[in-house]
């Protein structure tokens, strides 16, 4: 999976593989660059990130939303890991190394300068602080845990969907019998709820947080193809998970009955296996900055109660 990097202004928390806890910058009280409880409630644990230009391109500038301080990484001279103003320092910028197996979706922040990179750990001092980049240290391995964000809409390609599968589906089965000398029309009823399964899975983009709730319409299957179905808009939908929706199937039937016979009429219904690319557009509670996710929708889609398919089976035919 590809490390999706935020865009300038986007806001994030820092957050350790290891200890699950979060860097911090502030003027007071000491410390004033260090480590903590990762939460949405401390607003000195964010930051955003300043690209680079020139000889800096592919590297990043990690600047607090507070101070407007950047990290640094140097040997020079003490302190030699440390905030400062932001600028065009060469040890202020940094590259994002990903991680791979179960660190996968994590990253090592390594420095421009030094080529150390930064981790956080509780068992010995320091605790937060710079070292030898390596792959073999968890502490070095950390995530972005982005500020609130708006779903505002989801765009699907349906030109490139398909429809991976097809199969009739039974809605019901019922016994009817014509016990009279002549042709009867038998009425029955159909009055049932089937189960729908959609999932929005991440492909990549911004990373949007597992069981994050929105509002979408999502797609069908029409006669032309590939569709989105309008009515389905007020519907809740819960991203990486798969969410449950109910759709009721009720209408009275009519089927043609000869004379002492019983029939069985059983009332099936098309269920089909769509995927279908979408883009997600999302912006920030705050500052209104956008950014856009990429992923597949997977769902089960039945078809309407118009495309009912009603088969009779004779099972007597008793002529007195």
């Amino acid at each position: 999976m590809e490390l999706y990097l935020p865009p300038k202004g986007l806001k994030f928390r820092i957050q350790n593989y290891r200890s699950k806890w979060a860097i911090f910058s502030r003027f007071s009280p000491d410390p004033q660059f260090f480590h903590f409880t990762s939460s949405d409630e401390f607003k000195d644990q964010y930051w955003t990130l300043i690209p680079g230009t020139g000889k800096h391109s592919g590297y990043f500038r990690i600047e607090n939303c507070v101070t407007k301080q950047a990290i640094y990484s140097r040997f020079s001279q003490e302190p030699k890991f440390f905030t400062y103003t932001s600028s065009e320092f060469d040890d202020q910028y940094w590259t994002f190394v990903p991680g791979t197996g179960k660190r996968s979706g994590y990253f090592r922040i390594e420095n421009y300068v030094t080529k150390w990179a930064i981790f956080s750990r509780f068992s010995q001092e320091p605790q937060l602080s710079h070292y030898i980049s390596k792959d073999q240290y968890d502490d070095q391995y950390w995530s972005f845990i982005f500020e609130d964000m708006i779903i505002e809409s989801v765009d699907y390609k349906i030109y490139v969907g398909k429809i991976q599968s097809t199969k009739n589906v039974v809605l019901m089965r019922q016994s009817l019998t014509n016990d009279t000398d002549g042709e009867q029309m038998l009425s029955f009823k159909v009055d049932e709820s089937v189960k729908h399964t959609s999932t929005f899975e991440y492909l990549g983009g911004f990373t949007v947080k597992v069981g994050a709730k929105f509002k979408a319409e999502i797609p069908i299957i029409e006669e032309t193809g590939l569709n989105i179905e309008a009515t389905t808009g007020d519907h809740i939908w819960s991203f990486g998970n798969s969410t449950e929706s109910v759709k009721k199937y009720t209408a009275e039937l009519s089927v043609k009955a000869l004379p002492r016979t019983k029939i069985i009429v059983e009332a099936t219904i098309k269920k089909s296996v769509l995927n279908v690319p979408f883009v997600m557009h999302l912006k920030s509670k705050e500052t209104g900055i956008k950014v856009d996710t990429y992923g597949t929708y997977s769902g089960y889609f039945k078809s309407n109660l118009g495309d009912l398919i009603v088969h009779t089976f004779v099972l007597i035919n008793q002529f007195v």
